[in-house]
């Protein structure tokens, strides 16, 4: 692996395990302000010896049974990433 790849590390801050604090509009895009805020935890994972990673998202009390994931992959010829996000709510894969 070329170590001159430019961004192959820009993820690696977020590796390891997390609590999180989530905010977010459940009408954006309408004007409203209403936030809503919950809780979830995260863990992050290099794969592809560092070429990828993948991680997971679960809320504690928003959306009872909601798991996310996403999925991470550097190309070393374009020097980009592909990102994925994949839920069991929606089940596609964006």
């Amino acid at each position: 692996m070329n170590e001159n790849n430019q961004g192959l590390h820009d993820f690696d801050f977020l590796i390891g395990n997390w609590h999180i604090k989530n905010e977010r509009l459940p009408k954006y895009l309408q004007g409203s302000s209403d936030w809503e805020t919950f809780e979830a935890t995260g863990t992050m994972n290099l794969i592809l010896g560092g070429l990828g990673n993948i991680d997971d998202f679960t809320p504690k009390n928003w959306k009872p049974g909601f798991i996310g994931m996403s999925l991470r992959i550097f190309n070393p010829k374009t020097q980009l990433w592909s990102i994925y996000w994949a839920d069991n709510d929606r089940t596609v894969l964006d």
